[in-house]
């Protein structure tokens, strides 16, 4: 199976094609392939990033037991970390706390695309992805406000 990084070059390779065609049915064709190859990129970034949460949240469970002798305490802490830095990277990429606000925006410029477009399917696909935006943004205020409650800030 392709990485996200390799979806996201042939959805990519796709939209420039598609820019090229004059064909408006071959050029729409294009289009929603390369939307559905990057739905497709975020869903798997999206599972791992589930994945990585899931076992944050268990390996905090596991130390607030305090029920952990030294070695374990201390591999669960290396885990815990491990997972913590996965699940701020997606695709490649660091994940910032200001991308919300940016992940939130760009959902409502695809939701005003998405009101323009003639074409049902295309105008489907651009409100998910508009949807995945929100989920996104949704998910790292949760995760900053967990973390905000975990490690107060010093002030």
């Amino acid at each position: 199976m392709p990485t996200p990084a390799e979806l996201r070059q042939q959805s990519r390779a796709l939209r420039e094609a598609a820019d090229g065609e004059t064909n408006s049915e071959s050029k729409r064709k294009l289009a929603i392939r390369a939307l559905a190859l990057a739905e497709l990129a975020e869903q798997i970034e999206r599972t791992g990033a589930f994945i990585a949460r899931e076992n944050i949240e268990r390996y905090e469970r596991m130390l607030a037991t305090g029920d952990l002798d030294e070695k374990l305490r201390i591999i669960v802490e290396t885990l815990l970390a491990e997972q913590q830095e996965a699940a701020q990277v997606q695709g490649g990429v660091r994940v910032q706390p200001e991308q919300a606000p940016r992940w939130r925006m760009k959902a409502a410029e695809l939701r005003a695309v998405a009101d323009q477009t003639q074409d049902a399917q295309a105008r489907l696909s651009l409100r998910r992805l508009a949807e995945t935006y929100d989920r996104m943004a949704q998910s790292k205020e949760d995760r900053a406000a967990r973390k905000a409650r975990i490690r107060p800030e010093a002030g």
